[in-house]
């Protein structure tokens, strides 16, 4: 049941692992959506900001200067117009200061977190994008003799990223006759062959609604929830059972 409605965590693994497929396939961290996603995640960040004036939380910035500041970095007119809509979907629509009740059922205690209204769902797609990244990109094959850092500290999945994967996955695991001979040292080959790799372990880490860490094979969970034929899904079976 529990997994049916969600873990706690799963939404940034679930939205970033489709925000990176869509990175490797065709919309590179620099294209307008992706630009604007980082502008979402931006302007969220600005709009839970708060500070106290004579006892009360207001909000730190206003939706005018959240403007300014999207528009001042260069983001379009009317992709910042949409975008201070969205982040206030299911409020007041006025950006009111609030106190939010937080209770830490260990300790019995509840602490009290000023922020602003806001929808916070657009901040997770690119949040989500980066940590699932910073996964992948460990289980990434690369070749004795790369530089292991050139993958590993790469910040998005770039063409140059993909070709190293690519590479190092055509040395390590495709035999002379499956290779593409006269197409070994072709760059755009290499990004191609690279692209199936990270949409290829993706596959393995589609787990649903659950945390991508779940899956890895430091988790509580991973002997439970992963079957040896293929390490990574989700075995429902073993959950309903």
């Amino acid at each position: 049941m529990l997994f049916g409605i969600g873990l706690p965590g799963y939404d940034e693994a679930e939205e970033g692992l489709a925000t990176f497929t869509e990175l490797v396939r065709g919309e590179p961290f620099g294209h307008p959506r992706q630009v604007k996603m980082a502008a979402r995640y931006l302007a969220v960040a600005r709009a839970l900001k708060t500070k106290n004036i004579d006892g009360e939380t207001v909000p730190l910035y206003s939706i005018q200067e959240i403007h300014d500041d999207l528009i001042e970095m260069g983001v379009s007119g009317k992709d910042v117009t949409d975008i201070l809509w969205r982040i206030q979907r299911g409020t007041t629509l006025t950006h009111q200061g609030i106190e939010l009740k937080v209770t830490n059922d260990e300790t019995d205690t509840t602490t009290t977190l000023p922020a602003a209204e806001c929808y916070v769902k657009d901040a997770v797609y690119f949040s989500g994008q980066v940590k699932v990244f910073e996964q992948l990109k460990k289980l990434s094959p690369f070749l004795a003799g790369q530089q292991k850092r050139f993958t590993t500290e790469s910040q998005f999945p770039t063409p140059e990223f993909l070709a190293r994967v690519g590479r190092a996955y055509e040395s390590h695991f495709m035999d002379s006759e499956t290779r593409f001979g006269n197409h070994r040292d072709n760059y755009n080959y290499l990004i191609s062959l690279g692209e199936k790799v990270m949409l290829g372990i993706v596959n393995v880490f589609a787990t649903g609604k659950a945390p991508l860490e779940y899956m890895l094979p430091t988790s509580e969970w991973s002997n439970y929830l992963r079957p040896s034929s293929h390490p990574g899904m989700i075995r429902y079976e073993s959950i309903v059972r």
